[in-house]
């Protein structure tokens, strides 16, 4: 169970500064059936290295693939095989966790499910640190019982010669908080919290303006692949739903105007790290897809205008949490990466202009709920974060002026009854009390 790459979860960008509270929704930990069911789906993969389905991880922009551009594994990827499993099975809030194994136990502690005694289907966490929210190694426990306890992590078995790491199965008898099987040191184990029956009917719900007609449309893709838009009214309305694409395999997907002809275009990666421009026209239709660049082993990828020039830039995270910025030529290139910050410890990263100076701002979400504002400069730097709000349990979380006021909004899914709600901007960083969009989402 030894890893070759040591995965930090690092402090990010400092200083809170109080707002506007939205109150947060909470669910219950899982039922018996969930986490026999969580057992067996690890249980299953044992022996895999980390390309199996594609690579492992939740699906959500939190984390990345465990599969890199080139076949191998993109980095220590045991936390993105506890994202996997749990995601197959019901588990909600996996947007707290990313990459690292730190996150699972900041999950726990943020969900009120660390505690002492393995049960299956909790997560194992090994070797944690509070002090630079830092831990080894992540693992699922399949089975308790007779003394012992049989635990199913990925990114191990390194000593018996697999480089890329698999999913190992391994029993001890020694499962106490305190203990050190294997020479890591249990630090607690957490339980997942499990979604209603809630259907996830889209994802990848991102804002954008798809016709030029200065009012944020919202894309977003079933669960049978196909790409949809829904046009933006003023007064925050939305048409009825105009299919894109079927067959859209891609996921990264952000929009803006990158050809400065006034129609918004999209830009996503695919399963090899390949990132793809499509050019919007006057129509409503997109140009076939053209290369942007290979080897896009990033998350979080959003777009806006970040420096004030008037042309569409692309931020996004790495494996390490170093936050990049590409700007935008204004013709559908890019020039060459700036480093932003380091230890970006956030999640649900979206862009806008929320405070109308005409520069794209971020919006992102930390591990405990809080959700914060970074207001952009010209030049493409950053303000110090202010809290938005604690107690932000929703997903998805998109931005645009969606009511054509002039200013920006917010819009993300309650995961519990599958509601979608509109946060309306004031101009000044502050937001409305939501109201809801659409139900079934």
């Amino acid at each position: 169970m030894i890893m070759p790459i040591r995965r930090f979860k690092q402090a990010g960008l400092a200083a809170i500064v109080a707002a506007t509270a939205v109150s947060g929704l909470m669910v219950a930990p899982a039922h018996a059936s969930t986490t026999s069911s969580i057992a067996a789906t690890a249980t299953a993969e044992v022996g895999n290295g980390p390309c199996a389905h594609g690579g492992y991880w939740s699906g959500l922009s939190s984390q990345s693939t465990s599969c890199g551009g080139s076949g191998g594994q993109s980095q220590a990827w045991c936390a993105d095989f506890v994202g996997w499993v749990w995601s197959q099975n019901g588990v909600a809030h996996l947007s707290a966790i990313d990459n690292t194994a730190a996150s699972v136990y900041d999950y726990g502690k943020t969900y009120g499910t660390l505690h002492s005694t393995p049960q299956v289907g909790d997560a194992v966490v090994y070797n944690y640190d509070a002090s630079s929210d830092y831990a080894d190694h992540v693992a699922l426990v399949t089975a308790v019982g007779g003394g012992s306890i049989t635990v199913v992590g990925g990114n191990e078995g390194h000593s018996s010669g697999h480089s890329q790491g698999i999913v190992q199965e391994e029993s001890t008898s020694q499962y106490a908080e305190g203990d050190a099987p294997w020479g890591q040191v249990i630090s607690g184990y957490i339980s997942p919290v499990v979604k209603p029956s809630v259907a996830l009917n889209f994802s990848q719900t991102v804002g954008g303006n798809y016709n030029g007609d200065k009012v944020s449309d919202l894309f977003a893709k079933d669960s049978s692949g196909n790409l949809f838009v829904w046009t933006g009214n003023k007064g925050g309305a939305f048409s009825t739903r105009k299919q894109l694409t079927g067959g859209w395999n891609f996921t990264q997907t952000a929009t803006a105007d990158f050809t400065g002809d006034g129609f918004g275009d999209l830009v996503a990666s695919d399963t090899s790290g390949n990132l793809y421009l499509w050019t919007g026209n006057a129509g409503g239709a997109f140009s076939t897809k053209k290369l942007l660049t290979s080897g896009w082993n990033y998350t979080q990828t959003v777009a806006g205008d970040f420096r004030g020039t008037g042309h569409a830039d692309l931020i996004a995270q790495d494996a390490s949490r170093n936050l990049y910025l590409w700007p935008g030529n204004g013709d559908g290139t890019f020039g060459a990466k700036k480093l932003l910050t380091s230890g970006w410890n956030f999640t649900q990263t979206t862009a806008a202009d929320f405070n109308g100076d005409g520069i794209a701002d971020l919006v992102a979400r930390d591990s405990s709920g809080n959700l914060y504002l970074w207001t952009g400069n010209a030049g493409g730097a950053f303000s110090t974060k202010k809290l938005l709000t604690g107690g932000w349990d929703f997903t998805q979380t998109t931005a645009g002026d969606f009511t054509g006021s002039g200013h920006a909004d917010l819009i993300a899914r309650d995961d519990t009854t599958g509601t979608l709600y509109r946060w309306a901007g004031n101009g000044a960083g502050g937001f409305a009390a939501k109201v809801q969009v659409t139900t079934g989402w």
